[in-house]
């Protein structure tokens, strides 16, 4: 065998490919085609070792870390976590903060004042942009005739907030807390309402079509001459607000509870307000408790299964005793299973 060359010994050298062979008691050198061969394949086979990156640690005060803090205190507010584990938490994961998270909590906006709040929304509509501000804080500010439409503020903070006249049609208002906000005027057609607060919220004359308002909370709210018309209000709390003249056609009211609720009379003339519109509604299994519904036309609605009592106030000449209703007295022993004495066998 020949001697292979000095350019491929340092070859094999470099890749570790082995010159010699044993054969019986002596070792013998390669043949120059396997000893190139073998190269070959090493190289294909060898991976490339990448240089380890050397990860910069971030001191206190660096660009952004101001910025992600204010934004985990601000989430701390609203998860209820107190102010004095509010700083240990802190501390402790100042550390122990992986890089991804950090970066993610940079990206997000940062939930300051509601003032500033509003400043970067009323930026993006300038910018013709969709305003996507979900968990923003917007409490008592005046967002009134601002165009929002399509929307996304899930679980967005408006308490008190004056949204007199505003677009908010088709907007995602899922979770939102809108407790005695102003919502005259509103535009919110197909809006998504589900599971929101609107407790002593004024709805005057605000436009509600085709909106989803699936297990709301309505007590106490004003939806004077507000249009209901082919609204989702099943599982809605309705307790004591004020119906007055709401159109309600089409409306889906079923396990809605209306207790305390209806028409109410006028103080000065004492006579009881034009009726609501309840034309093709459902009020299947609704809390009729307490509802004052004088005036109001039930020909026919769905009211099977709609609990009432002494308190509730039927329209004149409505025979709420009919089985054809399908309505229960909630003071009545109706539908209560009678317990069956049992009978004791005489011995013969």
């Amino acid at each position: 065998m020949s001697k292979p060359g000095k350019v491929l010994k340092a070859m094999c050298k470099k890749l570790g490919v082995r010159l010699t062979v044993k054969r019986g008691n002596k070792r013998v050198y390669k043949s120059v085609k396997v000893l190139k061969a073998q190269c070959a394949n090493k190289k294909k086979n060898k991976k490339v070792k990448k240089k380890k990156k050397v990860k910069r640690k971030r001191r206190f005060g660096t660009q952004g870390a101001l910025e992600s803090r204010d934004t985990t205190k601000e989430l701390f507010k609203i998860l209820g976590v107190p102010d004095e584990l509010d700083e240990k938490m802190l501390m402790l994961s100042h550390n122990t903060l992986p890089r991804e998270i950090n970066q993610s909590i940079r990206q997000r906006p940062v939930l300051s004042t509601p003032f500033a709040n509003s400043e970067r929304i009323h930026r993006m509509r300038l910018m013709d942009q969709r305003v996507v501000a979900p968990f923003i804080n917007l409490e008592r500010t005046n967002q009134a005739y601002t165009y929002l439409g399509g929307a996304d503020l899930r679980n967005v903070n408006l308490k008190g907030a004056n949204l007199n006249g505003a677009n908010l049609r088709r907007a995602n208002l899922r979770g939102a807390d809108l407790e005695r906000a102003n919502l005259s005027r509103t535009d919110l057609r197909g809006a998504n309402l589900t599971r929101a607060n609107l407790d002593h919220a004024n709805l005057q004359r605000a436009d509600l079509r085709e909106a989803n308002l699936y297990s709301t909370s309505l007590i106490g709210a004003d939806l004077e001459r507000a249009n209901l018309q082919d609204a989702d209000l099943r599982r809605a709390d309705l307790q004591g607000a004020d119906l007055r003249r709401a159109d309600l056609q089409g409306a889906n009211l079923g396990h809605t509870n209306l207790q305390n609720s209806g028409v109410i009379m006028d103080t000065l003339t004492g006579r009881y307000l034009p009726s609501i519109k309840l034309r093709k509604t459902t009020l299947k299994k609704s809390n009729l408790r307490g509802a004052n519904l004088l005036g109001v036309n039930l020909k026919g609605i769905n009211l099977k299964g709609a609990i009432y009592d002494h308190n509730t106030q039927f329209p004149v000449r409505f025979n709420k005793r009919n089985p054809f209703h399908g309505l229960i007295d909630s003071g009545s022993r109706f539908g209560k299973k009678k317990r069956r004495k049992k009978i004791r066998k005489r011995k013969k």
